[in-house]
C-alpha cells in the first residue's frame, strides 16, 4: 500500500507540473492586448497557472482517493 501512495504522490505532482507548464505556454503565446481582451496582464500568467496546477492536483487526488478506496476493499 506504501508503494501505491508513493506512486499516487507522484502522479498528482506530475500532473500539477503538466498543467501549470501548459497553462503557462497557452497564456505567454498571448500579447498584452489579447490579455487586455480578457481583463488580464501579463503578471496574471503565474497566478493562472498556479489555478491550473492545483486543479489538476485536486481531479488527480479524487482519482486517488477512488484507487485507494478500491485497494482497500480489495484487500478487506
Amino acid at each position: 500500500m506504501l508503494f501505491l501512495q508513493i506512486y499516487n504522490f507522484f502522479e498528482r505532482k506530475i500532473a500539477a507540473l503538466r498543467a501549470y507548464n501548459r497553462a503557462w505556454r497557452e497564456l505567454e503565446g498571448f500579447t498584452e492586448a489579447d490579455l487586455a481582451d480578457f481583463h488580464m496582464g501579463p503578471a496574471d500568467i503565474s497566478r493562472i497557472a498556479d489555478e491550473a496546477s492545483r486543479d489538476a492536483e485536486a481531479r488527480m487526488r479524487e482519482i486517488e482517493d477512488a484507487r485507494m478506496h478500491t485497494v482497500r476493499s480489495l484487500v478487506a
